[in-house]
């Protein structure tokens, strides 16, 4: 099963102070977002990411092939909630662990909400991160390129706002843990576009008025009765 290896990978210390750095720069980034309803998507036993501007944050733990934590539902359906649901959607590693990435992409532009925020945090392919992930047997992630998010954020009507690289440049426990331009996480950031509304003006109807009409009576005139 896939949740036994990414829960046990996602625990080891180097890996832990790697999401630390991610939720700092998205504490940073998305500070002024405020909102009645969030919803967070981890990889993580215990979710890390508080948002104490979220009136409610609604909590979701993949494992395998489901959701648990607030809501129990199947990985490869359609999340049980109705559109435009909430305004912001962290996802948290969780793209790199679902054969369904691009499908959980897709529901999670559905529920959000017009001018909301949408977070996406993984291991970053291009770094020296990646041959300690990949040489891995059993707790090999499915790593998943920022450009290609950009590239299905923007097909969804996103506005990206920010690709930033954070974290240890390698996974060794004496490594440093500050953001780096070399670090082994990213962190993305966007926008949901504003629904476009097309104001559609009244057609006014123009009468036709003639006095050799076939079969009807000229607009004004009188049907004199005998």
């Amino acid at each position: 099963m896939m949740s036994e290896p990414g829960n046990v990978l996602m625990s080891k210390p180097v890996v832990a102070s790697l999401q630390r750095a991610e939720s700092g720069v998205l504490a940073r980034t998305l500070a002024g977002q405020a909102g009645a309803h969030g919803l967070y998507m981890s990889i993580n036993e215990h979710l890390s990411l508080d948002w104490p501007r979220m009136a409610c944050m609604t909590r979701l733990r993949l494992a395998g092939d489901r959701w648990h934590g607030d809501v129990l539902a199947r990985a490869d359906e359609a999340l049980p909630f109705s559109d435009e649901s909430f305004r912001l959607v962290v996802l948290e590693h969780v793209l790199e662990w679902t054969p369904h990435a691009a499908s959980l992409l897709g529901e999670a532009a559905r529920v959000l909400e017009p001018e909301g925020y949408l977070a996406v945090t993984g291991f970053h392919p291009f770094s020296l991160w990646a041959p300690w992930l990949l040489c891995r047997a059993r707790l090999r992630p499915m790593l998943t390129a920022p450009g290609w998010v950009r590239q299905c954020l923007a097909a969804r009507g996103f506005d990206i706002l920010q690709v930033r690289r954070c974290g240890a440049a390698l996974p060794v426990a004496a490594a440093r843990s500050e953001n780096a331009w070399l670090g082994g996480a990213f962190v993305l950031t966007a926008r949901k576009q504003q629904t476009a509304i097309m104001s559609l003006k009244p057609i006014r109807r123009v009468r036709q008025e003639s006095g050799k009409r076939q079969g009807a009576w000229v607009p004004g005139t009188q049907r004199e009765c005998a």
